[in-house]
């Protein structure tokens, strides 16, 4: 605990220094428009503005490779790694239907660096469409999650029940604003808002057509995706597995609690990301149900 003290009290220190991860609230979007009747949005950050606050410029853009045909799914969504679950006989599983749902509870938070509690995701969104950080089960995202067999299953989808309502109600992955491209990868600081996002394939690049509550939010167009998750049913836990434009996983994916936004992001490189962004919890993420 002393640890992830320290921690959040530089936090704000370190934070006036570093970079911020989230554009100007000026781009936020009023309440009452849609982005369907928004005839023109606004861009990502471009060059110029990357270099005045001290990052590098753009890579170029990777042309997403499609994902291959025949890609084992199933009616709602869920993917399992390397195969296909069987598919349910028409007797036992209507067309169309999804399955009941294996798990349904609450995602908790603890501290890689000294295992003490950080909180909950939230069921509500901060200002840019991002999960934050509650301490309360109140106010804490109520998930499922369909079709988990019996060890590790994924990648598949986690659907909220009881905040962001559809398109953008799987907890998934988001393009961060400051990002050089949709690419995580070592020494990169790129990052990824965790993020009410539509569905989408397992195994699948990242997708800018795919709705996500940021650019709900902002206008500003960034690539999502949802089947980024797994479940190991014996511990508990839900680890994250991002897939690069090139159609391969990034070779590492970590949770972070960003403390200066209160919000969760996802990086391929915490080092990287933390000289750039400021300090940041790697946490854990584990399943906690709920009695009924």
């Amino acid at each position: 605990m002393r640890v992830l003290n320290i921690v959040l009290v530089l936090a704000s220190a370190i934070g006036a220094l570093a970079r911020g991860i989230q554009p100007d609230q000026s781009s936020l979007r009023a309440p009452s428009s849609s982005l369907t009747g928004r005839s023109a949005h606004h861009e990502r950050m471009t060059n110029a503005m990357r270099l005045r606050r001290g990052l590098p410029p753009l890579r170029p853009r990777v042309i997403p490779r499609q994902p291959l045909a025949g890609t084992p799914t199933t009616s709602d969504g869920l993917h399992l790694a390397a195969r296909a679950s069987p598919s349910p006989s028409p007797s036992s599983q209507p067309s169309g239907v999804p399955p009941p749902p294996s798990f349904e509870g609450v995602v908790k938070l603890t501290s890689k660096l000294d295992g003490s509690f950080v909180g909950f995701i939230s069921k509500s969104f901060q200002i840019f469409g991002e999960f934050g950080v509650v301490t309360s089960l109140d106010d804490a995202l109520s998930v499922s999650i369909a079709g988990l067999r019996s060890g590790l299953n994924g990648p598949v989808d986690v659907r909220g029940s009881n905040g962001a309502q559809s398109p953008v109600d799987f907890l998934g992955a988001v393009n961060g604003f400051a990002s050089d491209s949709d690419v995580l990868a070592p020494g990169s600081s790129n990052y990824k808002y965790l993020a009410g996002v539509g569905s989408t394939p397992a195994w699948s690049s990242p997708a800018s057509s795919n709705a996500n509550a940021f650019t709900q939010a902002t206008g500003i167009e960034e690539a999502s995706e949802s089947a980024i998750w797994f479940v190991n049913t014996f511990s508990k836990e839900l680890s994250a597995q991002w897939i690069n434009p090139d159609g391969k996983p990034a070779l590492h994916t970590e949770v972070l609690f960003y403390p200066s936004d209160n919000v969760l992001v996802l990086t391929g490189d915490v080092a990287a990301f933390t000289a750039d962004f400021g300090d940041a919890v790697p946490v854990t993420l584990s399943l906690f149900a709920l009695s009924s």
